[in-house]
Formats: structure tokens, sequence, C-alpha cells
């Protein structure tokens, strides 16, 4: 199934069509490892009980991490694609967590949350998909209260020796799978949107100028992705 022609690149309606497949492509192009990275995520927001957003919440996978790891956590995830939350929620139900995990249809650029109404912010490899980064980031701050972090998970440059490992393993072997699972078209997105993230020092840039402190960039998997944290002053 592909996504209607009309759908733009890295919408909601672009995700609808892949939402059943989303987790195992997620699995296949990071071997699993991204399920630990997911871990690392809420772990840097240093919050165990509260409120906290998952923003591009998509198929809940964070969301229901956190509330897995901190029983007193509850978890408000943001989505614009109506079928990953579908999944999502179908999720939440498996897992016994819809009390805890709220999902919500929306855009990061316009967050349906009030001021200062979490205790942290985060989003997984949803920050490339952001139409207004910039906006995107100041959302998620404007909602985080004072003291709380905001964290981003994104794909990074592979580094070191098993870099050249990893290249083969993205450009022969995760196309043809990624192909087959999501489509040709938004399979070929997700891979150029990953290509084109900007460098880690200039996300630094954007969380700064967003008015978040403390900001630091730390890499995961071998370079393969960044984990950002920025603190609300």
């Amino acid at each position: 199934m592909t996504a209607p022609a009309s759908a733009p690149l890295g919408s909601g309606a672009m995700f609808d069509p892949i939402a059943h497949h989303y987790d195992l492509l997620n699995r296949l192009m990071t071997l699993g490892l991204d399920q630990r990275w997911r871990d690392r995520l809420v772990a840097a927001l240093g919050v165990q009980s509260g409120l906290i957003a998952d923003i591009a919440v998509g198929t809940a996978d964070v969301a229901i991490r956190a509330a897995q790891m901190y029983p007193g956590l509850s978890v408000v995830g943001v989505d614009p694609s109506g079928q990953m939350l579908a999944v999502g929620q179908e999720k939440l139900m498996a897992h016994k967590l819809a009390q805890r995990v709220q999902l919500k249809l929306g855009i990061a650029e316009a967050l349906p949350l009030i001021d200062a109404s979490v205790l942290g912010a985060v989003t997984a490899f949803g920050l490339r998909n952001f139409s207004d980064r910039a906006r995107g980031l100041a959302e998620m701050r404007r909602i985080t209260k004072s003291g709380g972090k905001v964290a981003a998970l994104e794909i990074g440059r592979p580094s070191g020796p098993l870099a050249p490992v990893i290249a083969v393993y993205t450009r022969l072997f995760v196309p043809v799978l990624g192909a087959l699972i999501s489509g040709p078209k938004q399979y070929r997105y997700l891979v150029d949107s990953a290509a084109a993230f900007p460098k880690a020092r200039e996300v630094v840039a954007m969380f700064e100028a967003a008015g978040l402190v403390d900001v630091s960039a730390t890499v995961l998997g071998l370079g393969a992705v960044h984990l950002f944290v920025g603190r609300v002053p």
C-alpha cells in the first residue's frame, strides 16, 4: 500500500499506510538496537513519576517503554498520523497501559497541550519529520515545566572501525527490506531524510535557539544516532 500522491513527505498522511509495518521496519533498520536507544531517551529526562510528553509518538514505542520503566509515570503522546495512533492504541490495550498513556492527534508545531503542563518532553526519530524544527522544539519547550528537560533521539553518521560495515548494511541490505515492507516512496523518504539531517552541532544550536540551556549531544550506536538533551531554564 502506498500513500496518496497528494500526501506531503513526512506528513501524517504519508505514515498512515505503513503504520502496521513501522515497528518491524525500525527493528530491521537498527538491528533491534532502537529499543535500547529509546530507553536511554526516557532515562535522560530524569523523571520517574508525573506526566511527560512524547511528540511524534507514532506507534507508542517510547510511551509504552516509559510507562514500563517507571510505574509512577504517565505519558501524553501526540502524532499527526491517525493510523499510527490506532496501532499505538492497540499496543497500549495489549500492555494494559491505556489508563496511563493518552494519545492525541496533532502536530509538533502546534501541540494540543497547555503551557508548562509536563515534566519533560521527548521525540524519537521525529525531529527530522517536523515541518518546522525550530517551531517544534519551541513548542516542546513551551509545554515543559521550568527545570524540565527536552530530549530527542535522532539519526547520526556512523563512525569508528565498524562504520564501513554499517554503511554496507545500510546501503545494500536495508534498502531492499525497507522498500518491500514500507513501499519505495515512504522508504526513500526515510532514507533521504536521515541522510539530510543536520550535523550534531547544528541540532545543539537549534535547541539553544529554542531557549533550552545545558544542551548536550551524546553519541550512541557507533555514531549511528545522537541523543540530544536540553533543560528548560
